[in-house]
């Protein structure tokens, strides 16, 4: 399945509704088409994520989809081999057939005092013989005169290796009470050595990525043939000659042992302060010129009286106070160096862009409007990458984004206001670290009278209305790690002595 076809398919099924890409999928799931009827499932998961039965296929059909999919790159290039390889069935096969030599079992006795002059051959027969175990030389040995070799209180591995140096000699287990003796040469190697195919599990929650990591590491650091991952299964293959992969399977084992993980208790406090308050005197804005006379219309010929009403008057005070808390808590886990992410809020869907097209409805033409959706996380979005260290102390690495909306629009795009932190912290477990902390506070004073009145310095705030409102905002992030298993500086190491760098040491046990 090429990706150009991967990329047109993906644009085709985003032009149809979750129901049609059901019906398609389970059509093509029902014709042994996994990979095809997997793409449509995940698809219409994407349009309707409350689809139980879209959401279901998709993660039943995933496995096997990616073992059948194939891909190849532009321009007939071949895909990279190495550890990013998918261990296949014909991989798993070959387990069963290169299975790893016995192990020789020493006969239970004192260690081995020796002080020998003599030939290759009677140094290994003198050896083996200590701890019970027979000997067979290889056809074309090539026997090494005088040679001296001298062991104090050794154990089994010592002695054999020993004699290996004195003697340029390896030695290969054919059962657990009979070693076939060789010379350490390349061609003797490539011949007489096994060549395993081994599995080794993959225990700790590791990302693909780091997976892949290990991989490549371990093959570059003991050249391995063939490494393969399977992160599903959660499973890596490695196959060359015994004398390498034992120690990768050692090695392997301490890389993913040493691996601390951290629990983060997560918690978002916010508390807002409102309060409101208005006092004065309320002077009426209009009135009416009352005349003071019995009769108006004779009133004008001589002097006349008029009087003001001042019925609206009145004098107020009143105050508001609200108070609100929020608290958001949270747990996350994390490994060591692996990095954690919170979401507090909601996502919002913005128009990005607007697609028209003209379409025939009945007998005229009608024009359409396809929008481009794109969502916002809004609200807080926090990254978390805690590392262990020792003496119980844990250093976290924080990244956090803070958005909402302005009311505001360009275009009729909303317009969202983003705030960010990042900083670096360093504390004991089990401590509260305050990551980021806002304070907001607003305060304005207003007032309202007569135009001129109000503004004499001490009559005019008798004789005016003046109101205060204050709104006091305070958000605090506090994040408090707890360390979980041993510390991977504090975790003992287990040397691993390999031989030469050209000839790794053939295990006997």
């Amino acid at each position: 399945m090429r990706l150009l076809w991967l990329a047109q398919a993906v644009v085709c099924l985003a032009q149809e509704d979750a129901l049609s890409l059901l019906w398609r999928a389970q059509s093509l799931e029902n014709a042994g088409r996994i990979t095809e009827a997997w793409l449509l499932y995940s698809q219409a998961a994407l349009l309707e994520p409350r689809n139980r039965l879209a959401l279901g296929k998709a993660s039943q059909l995933r496995a096997k989809a990616l073992e059948k999919a194939s891909f190849s790159l532009p321009g007939g290039a071949s895909a990279p081999t190495g550890p990013i390889e998918q261990i296949s069935a014909e991989d798993l096969a070959m387990i069963e057939r290169l299975t790893p030599p016995p192990a020789l079992t020493p006969r239970a006795g004192p260690p081995l005092t020796l002080d020998l002059k003599g030939d290759g051959k009677d140094i290994y027969t003198r050896v083996f013989a200590h701890f019970g175990i027979d000997v067979v030389f290889d056809g074309d040995y090539e026997i090494p005169r005088d040679r001296h070799i001298v062991l104090t209180a050794a154990s089994f591995a010592e002695a054999v290796y020993t004699a290996g140096l004195v003697t340029n000699s390896f030695v290969n287990p054919l059962s657990p009470w009979l070693a076939l003796v060789a010379r350490d040469t390349d061609q003797k190697r490539r011949e007489q050595e096994r060549n395993v195919a081994i599995t080794l599990p993959i225990p700790t929650a590791i990302s693909s990525p780091e997976a892949q990591d290990l991989g490549r590491a371990i093959q570059q650091i003991f050249e391995l043939q063939k490494v393969s991952i399977d992160t599903v299964r959660g499973m890596l293959l490695v196959r060359d000659r015994w004398s390498k992969v034992k120690y990768a399977e050692l090695m392997l084992s301490q890389l993913l042992h040493l691996r601390g993980q951290v629990m983060l208790d997560v918690e978002l406090h916010e508390v807002n302060d409102q309060s409101n308050l208005s006092y004065g005197f309320a002077l009426p804005t209009s009135t009416q010129l009352i005349p003071l006379v019995r009769n108006p219309t004779l009133a004008f010929r001589g002097a006349t009286t008029f009087g003001l009403g001042v019925t609206g008057a009145s004098l107020f005070a009143s105050m508001t106070h609200t108070r609100t808390s929020s608290l958001y808590s949270t747990l996350v886990r994390s490994l060591d160096g692996l990095a954690a992410s919170v979401h507090i809020g909601d996502r919002f869907p913005i128009i990005t862009q607007t697609n028209s097209f003209a379409g025939l409805d009945g007998g005229g033409s009608a024009l359409g409007l396809t929008p481009q959706i794109q969502f916002e996380d809004l609200g807080l979005t926090l990254k978390i990458t805690p590392h262990l260290h020792p003496g119980g102390e844990i250093s976290l690495e924080v990244e956090s984004e803070f958005k909402v909306l302005t009311g505001e629009s360009n275009n009729d795009i909303p317009v969202i206001a983003t705030r960010k932190y990042t900083g670096t912290v360093r504390l004991k477990q089990g401590q509260w670290a305050v990551a980021s902390g806002l304070i907001t506070q607003n305060v304005s004073l207003n007032r309202a009278g007569l135009a001129g009145l109000s503004r004499i310095p001490v009559l005019g705030a008798a004789l005016s209305r003046s109101g205060q409102d204050r709104r006091i905002g305070q958000t605090l992030l506090v994040i408090r790690p707890r360390g979980i298993g041993a510390v991977p500086a504090e975790f003992p190491a287990v040397e691993l002595f390999t031989g030469s760098e050209t000839r790794f040491l053939a295990p006997v046990n």
